[in-house]
């Protein structure tokens, strides 16, 4: 067997013992980078085990389990630093967050405000929230509205109803020929006379009593001393 002579140490190792060693080294090299126990700090840094830091009054350190261990005083509200650009009042020692906001495109929102996340889609809705990360936006659902003359509004994801809930005023049918006198919409809860002058001897009754849907009509003889208006009541 030939014997390779190591002029550092001065000892004889057979070469294929050299070689061995080597490649234990790379191994056990390998293996311990693969295990390396690592935590990670906001927003998203890495660290390795054992490591310590501070964040305002809050004292952390990486666990050999990898997980984040902090000790912090008591506040209403647990410090994270996140705070640190949403917060605009501390408590006099800086250590606990007395105010905290949301900002979005240049405006301040309280917590539990909500907003649109861009002006030119106002069906985005955000609600401003005391958790970190981001604010949570929804899109709003539009359903009907109870009235038949719905209008859009700047700035409103959904059409409103202008005048209030109402009725739509049906088709009617007269004995002659004759003209209605009105086809506006009847307000809810509301009963209106509708007549024409063309058939002086009947009129319709139509009360709303669905807000967006047809009102309930029917039709009676016309009372002589009846003037030509129509009216309501509750």
């Amino acid at each position: 067997m030939r014997i390779w002579l190591d002029s550092f140490s001065k000892t004889c190792v057979p070469r294929s013992g050299i070689l061995l060693m080597s490649l234990v080294h790379v191994v056990l090299s390998t293996v311990s980078n693969e295990t390396a126990v690592t935590c990670k700090r906001w927003p998203n840094v890495e660290v390795t085990s054992g490591s310590t830091w501070t964040e305002r009054c809050r004292r952390c350190r990486c666990k050999s389990d990898g997980q984040t261990e902090c000790v912090q005083p008591k506040c209403p509200l647990a410090y994270h630093p996140y705070q640190e650009d949403r917060c605009i009042k501390w408590s006099p020692d800086s250590c606990c967050c007395e105010k905290l906001v949301c900002r979005l495109n240049g405006r301040t929102y309280n917590i539990g405000d909500k907003f649109p996340l861009n002006e030119d889609d106002p069906c985005m809705l955000c609600t401003c929230k005391a958790d970190p990360g981001v604010t949570k936006c929804e899109k709003m659902e539009c359903f009907a509205v109870g009235c038949v003359n719905p209008a859009f509004m700047a700035g409103r994801c959904c059409h409103l109803c202008p005048t209030g809930l109402n009725c739509r005023l049906p088709p009617l049918d007269w004995p002659v020929n004759g003209k209605v006198d009105t086809t506006e919409p009847v307000p809810f809860n509301t009963t209106r006379i509708i007549f024409s002058e063309a058939n002086p001897r009947y009129a319709w009754s139509c009360t709303c009593k669905t807000p967006g849907s047809d009102a309930e009509c029917s039709r009676q003889a016309r009372l002589s001393h009846m003037r030509f208006w129509h009216y309501g009541h509750p």
